[in-house]
């Protein structure tokens, strides 16, 4: 009696009716293009790899225990050094921000001498 029901609606709002109608397509012609995202320790830890090793050594940065105190593999420090690599290219690396890196909020972001936290 006091069960659950659902209600199909086979109406015009179906996946294949708006593939049909262009409206997904339309939708994917104006979303935003992907943005390339690296954090600030990131790039530094590309950047010391890149000061000490060959472009592309990453075997040897691997093994580097001063640097690579994570113990990334060869493959995701190649895929760090990439993405470096194509931020650059893209123009997004500038000195004062590097590379587009953004100070995420914490509970104590902004909060020094003499300032008060918002709540």
């Amino acid at each position: 009696a006091g069960g659950l029901r659902l209600e199909v609606d086979d109406t015009e709002d179906t996946a294949e009716a708006k593939i049909a109608s262009g409206e997904m397509e339309e939708a994917a012609k104006n979303a935003a293009a992907p943005r390339l995202f690296m954090f600030e320790g990131d790039q530094e830890f590309v950047e010391a790899l890149l000061r000490k090793y060959a472009k592309d050594d990453y075997a040897k940065m691997a093994r580097d225990m001063k640097i690579n105190t994570y113990q990334h593999t060869p493959a995701q420090i190649r895929k760090k050094v990439e993405k470096y690599f194509k931020m650059k290219a893209e123009g997004s690396s500038k000195p004062e921000t590097r590379g587009g890196a953004v100070k995420l909020p914490c509970s104590t972001w902004n909060v020094g001498p003499g300032k008060v936290k918002e709540r």
